[in-house]
């Protein structure tokens, strides 16, 4: 083969890459343990991209080179809107979604880093987190079976509850504040735990922070506002923050979107409610917020390799 043709093979490929890439599937690499413990720091995932549609990019850079040099961005951006495909299937409760970090910064959409969490509410719904409580349109959902909560201790007790951990064979790391002390347990190594050494027992109390108690309703594509002071106060803040429009107040208490009159307002998209399994890692709607579908990039399909358990193209 020449090197002409040699040069176009390479190009179709790197071409058939990106495509395949941008509409299908893409891995990420799991960096902390916000999941619960099957998905594991260092697995590597495949986000399949079909169920929700697509996204198109925002950005466009140089490949294998940072996002400034010298002071200088190595990027432009394409749009300030995402444009998503019509998608094959609808996002379900506790399926795994990867999506970019949320909070406003300087850079595109999908140039921010990305995150892992699971998909609780649904656009429509109506969530309240109560400590380690779930409820959707008030009905308690049951969380993953082994997801991670806090308990605290005495501090008194640090010893007795190192021995009682090691003794079960449960591998999870204390943590101490003050006259207190803390570890993180799923609801089957809790059990374990306190039914565990015949005549040691040990007193654990679960425990939540302030992150750990929200209500939100999640808008869905179409969800209609009639625009006035309360509904401005509660959605103008999301909506000039993901919608792509700004909406404002007049001095004479009128309401305009992107400079128009307006008396009510349609949103532009779906949005969800994440929450990792891990209840010490707040990077999910306990801290952002509803997430909306065009930070999210797509659903976790297959483990694509687990250095710690050995696993190759399990289902997710």
């Amino acid at each position: 083969m020449n090197t002409k043709k040699l040069v176009g093979v390479l190009c179709i490929a790197v071409i058939l890459a990106i495509f395949i890439r941008m509409m299908f599937f893409e891995t990420i690499r799991i960096t902390t343990s916000a999941m619960s413990e099957s998905q594991s720091v260092g697995n590597r995932l495949i986000i399949e991209k079909w169920s929700m549609g697509a996204r198109m990019p925002l950005s466009i850079g140089i490949p294998f080179v940072s996002d400034e040099l010298n002071g200088k961005k190595t990027y432009f951006r394409i749009s300030e809107f995402p444009i998503r495909f019509h998608g094959l299937k609808k996002i379900e409760r506790n399926d795994l979604l990867a999506f970019n970090y949320p909070i406003e910064n300087d850079k595109p959409i999908d140039m921010r880093p990305l995150l892992l969490s699971r998909c609780v509410g649904l656009p429509g719904e109506y969530i309240q987190l109560k400590g380690v409580q779930l409820y959707v349109n008030n009905q308690k959902i049951e969380r993953s079976h082994d997801a991670l909560f806090c308990y605290s201790y005495p501090i008194e007790s640090q010893n007795g509850v190192t021995a009682l951990l090691r003794a079960e064979h449960i591998y999870q790391k204390t943590f101490q504040e003050k006259d207190s002390g803390f570890v993180y347990l799923t609801r089957y190594q809790y059990y374990t735990f306190t039914n565990g050494q015949p005549g040691i027992s040990i007193r654990l109390k679960i425990r939540s922070s302030s992150f750990d108690h929200r209500m939100d309703i999640i808008p869905y594509k179409g969800f209609h506002l009639e625009l006035n002071h309360r509904t401005y106060k509660l959605w103008a803040e999301i909506i000039n923050r993901y919608e792509g429009v700004k909406l404002e107040q007049t001095k004479d208490g009128l309401y305009k979107v992107d400079g128009k009159r307006a008396e009510d307002y349609a949103f532009r998209q779906n949005y969800y409610w994440l929450l990792n399994d891990h209840q010490g890692y707040l990077n999910d709607s306990r801290s952002f917020g509803i997430i909306p579908e065009s930070y999210i990039i797509g659903k976790a399909w297959l483990v694509l390799f687990s250095p710690e358990t050995k696993r190759f193209l399990q289902y997710i």
